[in-house]
């Protein structure tokens, strides 16, 4: 199924897609609103961000709402700030650039993100693409309740191939993905879990599986400096006293204190020379430095 773009060319897309997709697009005007999950297998660079951009295009001409580079976002208030913006059922796409900071507090705060969301801007129905790395880093709520379908892309592999000068190789392939309905990606979250997050189990419980093309809908360049200017500025706020990283530097430090360790202990340790450790949590502590919450005093 060819699928025409806003500036002219076009894109292939698998029309196996085609029900699921126009089902929820048919919903959405009732007062509806639903996520679709894109996951990459646990690897990055699969092209999950491509994906979620062609099923933003094609939900956004079936909803008749605008949809470029505006309406993807990198998360937080962003997110939030979007939804009350863009007219009712639009497509957001929250993407994925977190995993380019810290994995697994990327996704806890993505699973945070999403309930304030819906806290706040469930009433204007618009359809959410959650793009992340790991379909099991995403909370059960998420993952088997709220969620409508996911599609997971996979990373396929050629068959060897003999280069000229003889050496054997073989060729990693984009533009493969597993489909799961709401049942089955239920069974996947739930048989995956106890399989310490098994995708290997996916083409057992998938629905069907398609294929996509590598072509991106949105200005690619000013994508990759919205990126970047997200990047920069998440990870000024963790080098600022009082970011969140440094507070948990400083409720660990606290803990620890509070076990017996002595703070030059812990700079030793950490192999930080001692008057910067001491810096750095007297600048982002939240009790006083001699002080804990039941009234001890800690060691130097």
């Amino acid at each position: 199924m060819i699928v025409e773009k806003s500036e002219g060319g076009s894109f292939h897309f698998d029309r196996i897609f085609k029900k699921p997709l126009d089902t929820i697009c048919y919903n959405i005007k009732n007062d509806w609103d639903f996520i679709i999950l894109i996951t990459g297998s646990g690897m990055t660079r699969t092209g999950k961000t491509t994906l979620a951009q062609q099923i933003g295009k094609y939900c956004a001409d079936k909803l008749s709402t605008p949809f470029d580079n505006s309406n993807i976002v990198f998360g937080g208030k962003q997110l939030i700030e979007t939804s009350k913006q863009k007219p009712h059922n639009s497509v957001i796409i929250d993407d994925e650039s977190r995993e380019d900071m810290s994995g697994k507090r990327s996704m806890e705060y993505m699973n945070k993100t999403l309930m304030d969301f819906f806290n706040e801007c469930g009433m204007y129905n618009h359809l959410m693409i959650l793009v992340a790395t790991d379909f099991f880093d995403f909370t059960k709520s998420i993952a088997v309740t709220r969620s409508e379908i996911l599609f997971n892309v996979t990373r396929e592999v050629s068959k060897p191939i003999i280069l000229k000068n003889g050496e054997e190789v073989v060729k990693l392939e984009r533009g493969h993905v597993d489909f799961y309905d709401r049942k089955a990606k239920r069974l996947l979250y739930i048989n995956g879990k106890k399989n310490y997050d098994d995708y290997s189990l996916g083409t057992k419980y998938r629905s069907f599986y398609g294929f996509f093309d590598n072509k991106w809908i949105i200005d690619k360049e000013q994508y990759q400096k919205d990126k970047q200017i997200y990047l920069e500025r998440e990870r000024s706020r963790e080098k600022k006293p009082g970011g969140a990283g440094w507070r948990y530097f400083a409720r660990t430090v606290k803990g620890l204190r509070g076990k017996g360790y002595t703070l030059k202990e812990l700079a030793r340790l950490s192999e930080i020379e001692y008057q910067t450790f001491k810096k750095a949590y007297d600048e982002n502590r939240i009790l006083d430095d001699t002080s804990s919450s039941s009234g001890g005093v800690y060691p130097i």
